[in-house]
């Protein structure tokens, strides 16, 4: 997940996050980019029923926690994230193992393994009791350790994943996609 500002010339470009095929099949991320973490736990927390004449539902929120063993500034601008802001679930896939260079004349796509592109709006930053933190005139609160869980609202209005390899937009419960990191 990632904070405001920017784009996507500036974030993901080719190389930044190095993503490669670790030996126990996991990704293992070789560059870096301050608003790209992996996603420690990720829970579909409600599934609205659809709305009338559709068959998809109406809304999909989940909780979403990474862990931000970072610098400071970059923590302090994950958990700036505020309501509204929007961010992108990718799911990655590395053909290629670890050490392997990447050909930047090359597509940058299938070189990274990138398989599913899903956007996502934050509900905003959730505190131990798995409520939302709401912005306010007072100072929000100090929480302990590292990971942080986000409450996220799936992007429904669109009821569609992309599917990066195939150009083919489907569900995203048709491919049984996973969610691997989330930045905006």
């Amino acid at each position: 997940m990632s904070g405001q500002g920017g784009g996507p010339g500036r974030r993901g470009e080719q190389g930044e996050l190095s993503p490669w095929r670790a030996e126990d099949g996991g990704v293992y991320y070789g560059g870096r980019a301050k608003m790209a973490q992996p996603i420690t736990q990720f829970a579909i927390v409600e599934v609205a029923k659809p709305n009338i004449g559709e068959n998809r539902p109406s809304r999909v929120r989940a909780d979403v926690t990474v862990n931000l063993s970072v610098r400071k500034e970059i923590k302090a601008e994950w958990e700036n994230l505020r309501k509204h802001d929007v961010c992108f679930l990718i799911s990655i896939k590395p053909p290629n193992t670890i050490g392997t260079k990447y050909n930047h004349k090359l597509p940058f796509v299938p070189q990274v393994g990138l398989t599913t592109v899903r956007e996502c709006e934050i509900e905003g930053m959730l505190d131990s009791n798995g409520r939302v933190i709401e912005d306010g005139p007072e100072p929000r609160p100090v929480l302990p350790g590292e990971n942080r869980t986000y409450g996220i609202l799936a992007d429904m209005w669109r009821g569609c994943s992309l599917n990066i390899r195939s150009s083919v937009r489907s569900n995203c419960s048709d491919q049984g996609c996973t969610v691997q990191s989330i930045y905006s």
